[in-house]
């Protein structure tokens, strides 16, 4: 037999007698290389079948561990930040209790404008208006803006602006506009604004 498979076994076994069925009269190095071959079809057949399967499922299983890894360390960094986080709160807490303390109930508003008119009369102002005008509602709060005019001098005026940051309702001043007219007192008109919280409101009613 001078071939098998397309292969010239001449050229492998100079033994004229070859034949695939009389594995005895095979030459070692034919013998080595089926031999080869055989193991590497098992090999690969045992990967496609067995092996592959638990590689990716210890794939699958890395991704978990590692996400559940992830997920611990981020829950840790949580806990140990958790008494900041929370003196944070209590810090946020006290500060909007002070401020909205500082926020003029719907009946307190008058007193606030009763405030205004005082603080002009204690520095000898003239007070030509303290009127309020329309609410303008935001998300979370309510501006209450008031026009003021009044004249004196040009200390009375600053003193004056002093004595308003003082107020014991929360007051901003806006819009300055100051003017002198025939060497008189000088006049300025200013607008200031309290406010309250939507919810404080909610509940006031």
């Amino acid at each position: 037999m001078d071939s098998f498979l397309g292969f010239d076994l001449n050229k492998i076994s100079p033994d004229d007698d070859f034949s695939p069925s009389q594995i005895e009269t095979w030459a070692n190095t034919l013998f080595g290389a089926l031999l080869l071959v055989s193991f590497g079809l098992i090999l690969l057949l045992g990967y496609l079948f067995f092996v592959h399967d638990v590689i990716e499922k210890i794939l699958a299983e890395t991704v978990v561990r590692e996400t559940k890894i992830m997920e611990f360390e981020s829950e840790y960094e949580l806990i140990l930040g958790r008494d900041k986080y929370l003196n944070q709160m209590s810090e946020l807490d006290t500060m909007f209790s002070a401020l909205a303390a500082k926020m003029p109930s719907e009946a307190e508003v008058a007193e606030v404008i009763e405030d205004i008119s005082k603080v002009a009369a204690d520095y000898d102002l003239s007070t030509s208006s303290v009127s309020p005008k329309a609410e303008f509602k935001q998300d979370l709060y309510i501006e209450l803006p008031i026009n003021i005019s009044v004249a004196g001098t040009y200390h009375s005026l600053g003193d004056f602006v002093a004595g308003l940051s003082q107020l014991t309702r929360l007051v901003t001043l806006h819009d300055f506009s100051i003017n002198l007219e025939d060497k008189g007192p000088l006049f300025m008109k200013l607008e200031a604004k309290t406010y309250k919280f939507v919810g404080l409101v909610d509940s006031d009613e």
